[in-house]
C-alpha cells in the first residue's frame, strides 16, 4: 500500500483499498466527477463576481487608467508589455493576459450588446475566477498523482479554493498576477514529477519554461527551486544527505532564473519608488514585523475573521516583545517539525514550504505601507494545508472507529461548509469600494489609507461632503499625505469653495512641490478667484512636471484666453 507521496503509510485503509480494487475506468469516472464536485464548490462562492466594479486601488494602473491594456493584443502594446515596467513590477503575461480580456470585453460587448459589468469589469473579474479553478484543480491532481490519497487531495484542494484568505487574490482584478503566477507554478511542479519520472534535457526544460512564464507572471516563483527540494525529500524520496549537492546543482538553471529574476524586480521596484527606504522603517522593524507576521498569518488560517484589504505598519513596527514571543514560537514549531520528520516528512515539508515561499513578501525588502496582506497567502498556505490534512487524517484513528470514516467526512463538510459561507460574505465586500473600505476601517480602526481610499470611493460618485470628511480624517491622523490634501483642495473647488482649496492644496504643494495635480487644482483655485496670474504660474508649473498633459495644457489655454492671450506659452 502507498503512503503520503508516494511512501509507506497508513492513510485511511477502508478508502485505500476501495480505490486500489476499482477499475482504471472507474478511477477516471471518480476523478472527473472530484473535479466537478470542486468546480461547483469554487463557483458557490465566486459567481457573485460578474458584474462587480473594478477598484481604483490598482486597478486604475492595471486596467482603467493603462491605454495599453486597453487597446487590447497588438504587436505595439505586446512590445510594451515586454518592455514595460508599469505598476512597480516586470510581469509581461499579465499585462497580455488583461489586453486579451479588454479584446474579450469588447466583443462580448458588440456580440450580446450589453456591458457585462462597470467598464465590462465582469470579464476580467470572471477570468481571475477561471484561472483560481484551475488553480483548485490542478493541485488536486498533482497532490492526487503523487500521493495516491484522493479524499486528503480533496481536501487540501477545497481549502484552497474557499478558504477566506482567497478572496483578495480572486475578487481583485489588480492581483491578476496571484492567480496566473501559481497556475504556471502548479504546472512547473507536474512538469517536474514528470521530469523525475523519466529525466531527459526536453522534460527539464519544460520544467525551465513553466518557471520562465511563471515568473513573467509575479516574481514570487522565485521559491520554486527550493520548493522541488522539498517535494526531492517528500514525496518524490529522492533526497538524501549524500546526494543533495547533486540535487542542488540540477537546479542549478532555475536557481539562476529565479536570481536573475529577483534583481529585475528589485531594480524595477526601486525604479518606481515601491521600496520603502531603511530611514523610513529600518531593518529592526522590518524584523520583528516579518516574524510576527509570520504568526499573525496562522493564526487568520486557522481562524480567518477581521480580513482587511489593508492592514497598516506603524513606522516604529510591532513591539519588540511580540518579534521575541513570535521568534520563540516559529523556533518550536521549526523543532517540532524536524522531530517528527522521521516519521511524518509532509509536517516539516508543509511547514518549510510556508516558511519559505512566504519570504518574498515578508517584508524585510518592504514594499508599500502594509504590515502584510491576505493576498500573500495564496501559495504559502498551501504547505499548511497539506501537513494539516495529511496530519489529522494520520492522527485520527479512524480504523478502529466502526463509524469514524462518515463521523470525518460528517466533521469535514462542516469546516467547508462554514470557511465557504464565510469567503461568500468576504466576496461580497467586494461589490464596490465604498463597502471595501468601510468594512477596512471596521476592521483595523483608524487608518489614514483606508480613509483616503474611501474618500476616493465618494469623490468618484459625486458624494462631495462625505469624501471630505474621509479626506480630513485621513490627514488627521497622518498629516504628511499630500495626496490626501490635494483630493480635499479639489472637492472644495467641486463645492465652489475656492479659497479654502487653495488652502488645503497650498499645504500639499509645500509637502511635495513636485506634485503635479496639486499645482493643476491650485491653478484651477486662484482661477476661480480671479487670479489669472498666478493660476498660469501654477499651469505652467504642472506642465513642467507632466509637459504632455492636456489637461493642463487646456486649463493653461484658458486662463491666457482671460488675458486675451491665444496660445500656451
Amino acid at each position: 500500500m502507498t503512503g503520503m507521496f508516494g511512501g509507506p503509510g497508513k492513510g485511511i485503509p477502508g478508502l485505500l483499498c476501495y480505490d486500489s480494487l476499482m477499475t482504471k475506468g472507474r478511477n477516471r469516472q471518480v476523478t472527473l466527477l472530484t473535479c466537478i464536485f470542486l468546480c461547483f464548490a469554487t463557483l458557490a462562492v465566486y459567481w457573485q463576481v460578474w458584474d462587480f466594479e473594478f477598484v481604483a486601488v490598482d486597478d486604475h494602473l492595471y486596467v482603467t487608467g493603462n491605454p495599453a491594456v486597453l487597446a487590447g493584443l497588438s504587436p505595439q502594446t505586446i512590445r510594451w508589455a515586454a518592455t514595460g515596467i508599469g505598476a512597480g513590477n516586470w510581469h509581461p503575461l499579465t499585462w497580455i493576459s488583461l489586453m486579451v480580456d479588454s479584446d474579450i470585453a469588447r466583443f462580448a460587448t458588440w456580440l450580446f450588446d450589453v456591458d457585462f459589468g462597470r467598464d465590462n469589469s465582469g470579464v476580467y473579474h470572471l477570468t481571475n475566477v477561471a484561472l483560481h479553478l484551475a488553480n483548485v484543480l490542478l493541485l488536486f491532481i498533482l497532490l492526487h498523482q503523487v500521493t495516491h490519497h484522493r479524499w486528503r487531495s480533496v481536501f487540501v484542494a477545497l481549502l484552497f479554493a474557499i478558504h477566506p484568505t482567497r478572496v483578495e487574490s480572486v475578487a481583485w482584478v489588480s492581483e491578476r498576477k496571484d492567480v496566473l503566477s501559481t497556475l504556471f507554478w502548479l504546472l512547473t511542479m507536474m512538469a517536474y514529477v514528470r521530469y523525475v519520472e523519466s529525466p531527459g534535457f526536453t522534460r527539464y526544460a519544460l520544467v525551465g519554461l513553466l518557471l520562465a512564464l511563471g515568473l513573467m507572471s509575479k516574481p514570487m516563483l522565485v521559491t520554486v527551486p527550493i520548493v522541488l527540494l522539498l517535494m526531492d525529500y517528500w514525496p518524490l524520496q529522492r533526497l538524501r544527505i549524500d546526494n543533495y549537492w547533486s540535487l542542488v546543482r540540477e537546479k542549478a538553471a532555475l536557481f539562476a532564473m529565479a536570481l536573475v529574476s529577483s534583481v529585475i524586480t528589485f531594480l524595477v521596484q526601486r525604479i518606481e519608488g515601491a521600496v520603502v527606504p531603511m530611514d523610513f522603517i529600518g531593518i529592526g522593524p522590518r524584523i520583528v514585523n516579518a516574524l510576527v507576521s509570520y504568526v499573525r498569518y496562522i493564526g487568520k488560517m486557522i481562524w480567518p475573521v477581521n480580513l482587511a484589504s489593508f492592514y497598516p505598519l506603524p513606522q516604529s513596527g510591532p513591539p519588540l516583545w511580540q518579534g521575541v514571543a513570535a521568534a520563540v514560537a516559529l523556533g518550536v514549531a521549526t523543532y517540532v517539525a524536524i522531530r517528527v520528520a522521521r516519521r511524518r516528512k509532509y509536517v516539516l515539508v508543509g511547514w518549510l514550504w510556508y516558511l519559505v515561499t512566504m519570504i518574498p513578501v515578508i517584508g524585510i525588502v518592504q514594499v508599500g505601507g502594509q504590515a502584510m496582506a491576505d493576498r500573500y497567502t495564496y501559495v504559502p498556505y498551501i504547505g499548511l494545508f497539506i501537513a494539516i490534512v495529511w496530519g489529522l487524517a494520520e492522527a485520527l484513528p479512524l480504523h478502529r472507529w466502526r463509524s469514524g470514516v462518515w463521523a470525518a467526512a460528517f466533521c469535514g463538510t462542516i469546516a467547508v461548509a462554514v470557511l465557504a459561507s464565510a469567503s461568500y460574505r468576504q466576496v461580497s465586500l467586494w461589490r464596490d469600494e465604498i463597502s471595501i473600505w468601510k468594512h477596512t476601517i471596521a476592521v483595523t480602526g483608524p487608518n489614514p489609507r483606508a480613509h483616503y481610499n474611501l474618500g476616493c470611493a465618494y469623490s468618484v460618485r459625486g458624494m462631495f461632503d462625505e469624501a471630505a470628511e474621509q479626506y480630513r480624517l485621513a490627514i488627521k491622523i497622518d498629516p504628511h499625505r499630500y495626496d490626501a490634501l490635494n483630493n480635499l483642495g479639489f472637492v472644495m473647488i467641486q463645492k465652489d469653495k475656492p479659497a479654502e482649496a487653495e488652502k488645503y492644496l497650498r499645504r500639499a504643494l509645500k509637502l511635495n512641490p513636485n506634485f503635479f495635480d496639486a499645482h493643476n487644482n491650485l491653478g484651477l483655485a486662484l482661477g476661480l478667484q480671479g487670479r489669472i496670474d498666478e493660476a498660469i504660474a501654477h499651469f505652467r508649473a504642472a506642465l513642467k512636471i507632466r509637459p504632455h498633459d492636456e489637461k493642463a495644457r487646456a486649463n493653461l489655454e484658458t486662463a491666457l484666453a482671460r488675458k486675451g492671450i491665444f496660445g500656451s506659452r
